[in-house]
């Protein structure tokens, strides 16, 4: 699926698909951060925030991103960042997939220890841990989707050195709900065991559902070990530019900084300015681009005809068609839409499962510009009046 998305993110003809593979929002956001983009400047830091910058202004009192230092701009980033999580953040990196690593890496490196991973959940994470010697072992869903606390609880082990959930979940839209996680936590904390919560699309809620979030729920609870990510690139659509987030139980501060170190990394200045500019400007809100993706996943529920459907999702920048009423599976049905009609969805069977089941359904990314999900329903929709017509299946 990455290979997918890396590839024809890359395309020298971007308009030639219409790429619904990723979900970095594109063409979405409003006129003046596009203004940040082309010119980060210092503005930002001229308002009420200006008194925490007095000593950098005095000695340089025309200062531009270049020549600022990066905690000018790492402090305001983890500001937005812990108000969200309401706890402080442990590190920053350039994107989620390392924040990911260096969380992983600091609950594993032992032969033998074993990660639990909820089927169908996002791609490279049981393919980073495996890089890492970790053994991944699969736990199941419930019938609506839910990580099955039954199947999760027989799948620990003495091994086992973390669970790993992601909520909302990449690629089904699921909301791991409040009573699941505190049930979860209470699980990790018997077996001392980590909790690793991948909140990354947790800033996406278009339909106001709520989202819990693992910091807020083990805060206060004394031997719980746990870790959080999030990361601004589902919400910002910078051409690239964007910053992850670890937060985790004060136990784990030390172990992360040290699984880091060898990572050495520079985050990018010009990146760090762009975003903190972004986060600090008060038009910024996630609940624009919230309503957009709501937006489109509704037309997309009353535009598409049978027998395809489009299911209901939770929260998230992702879609789900099910083509069941075609009677093929997904990766034909991907298949179909890619070479006839140019358009670019994810097979669901192509994230990792414990056992494989039948699969009808494709993910598609619904941050995109009004004309890609027109574009995408008339591609659909072509495809089902050609199912409806007597003759030889699509």
């Amino acid at each position: 699926m990455t290979l997918l998305e890396r590839d024809h993110y890359l395309d020298r003809v971007p308009g030639d698909y219409a790429n619904l593979t990723h979900g970095y929002p594109e063409g979405l956001n409003p006129p003046w951060v596009r203004g940040y983009q082309l010119h980060p400047g210092r503005t930002w830091i001229t308002g009420p925030d200006r008194a925490r910058y007095t000593g950098e202004l005095r000695a340089n009192p025309r200062p531009d991103w270049p020549d600022l230092p990066p905690a000018t701009f790492t402090q305001v980033i983890c500001g937005w960042f812990e108000v969200f999580f309401q706890v402080p953040v442990a590190a920053l990196a350039p994107t989620c997939t390392l924040a990911f690593t260096i969380a992983a890496a600091a609950l594993t490196g032992q032969r033998g220890d074993e990660v639990i991973v909820i089927d169908r959940s996002y791609d490279s994470w049981p393919v980073l841990l495996e890089l890492l010697g970790a053994s991944v072992v699969y736990a199941r869903r419930t019938a609506s989707g839910l990580p099955d606390l039954g199947s999760v609880a027989a799948a620990c082990s003495g091994r086992t050195r973390a669970i790993v959930i992601v909520s909302p979940d990449n690629p089904l839209g699921v909301i791991c709900p409040r009573d699941t996680l505190e049930q979860l936590i209470t699980l990790c904390r018997e077996r001392d065991i980590t909790l690793l919560a991948d909140h990354c699309l947790a800033r996406l809620d278009p339909y106001r559902r709520g989202i819990p979030l693992l910091p807020h729920l083990a805060r206060g609870r004394a031997g719980v070990s746990w870790i959080t990510l999030g990361d601004t690139g589902k919400v910002l659509g910078l051409g690239g530019s964007k910053v992850a987030a670890l937060a985790c139980s004060p136990g784990l501060r030390d172990r992360l900084a040290a699984a880091s170190s060898p990572l050495f990394f520079q985050l990018a200045q010009y990146d760090l300015a762009v975003i903190a500019a972004v986060l600090s400007d008060g038009r910024f809100s996630t609940r624009g681009i919230s309503d957009q993706i709501g937006a489109r996943h509704r037309y997309l529920r009353e535009q598409v005809a049978q027998p395809l459907a489009v299911p209901p999702v939770d929260a998230g920048c992702f879609g789900l068609v099910d083509a069941a009423g075609l009677g093929i599976d997904d990766t034909s049905f991907a298949a179909l839409l890619q070479d006839r009609y140019r358009v670019l969805t994810v097979p669901v069977s192509w994230f990792p499962a414990g056992q494989a089941s039948p699969e009808t359904r494709i993910r598609v990314a619904l941050a995109r510009p009004w004309p890609v999900i027109r574009r995408l329903a008339e591609a659909l929709n072509e495809v089902a009046a050609t199912a409806r017509t007597p003759g030889p299946a699509p």
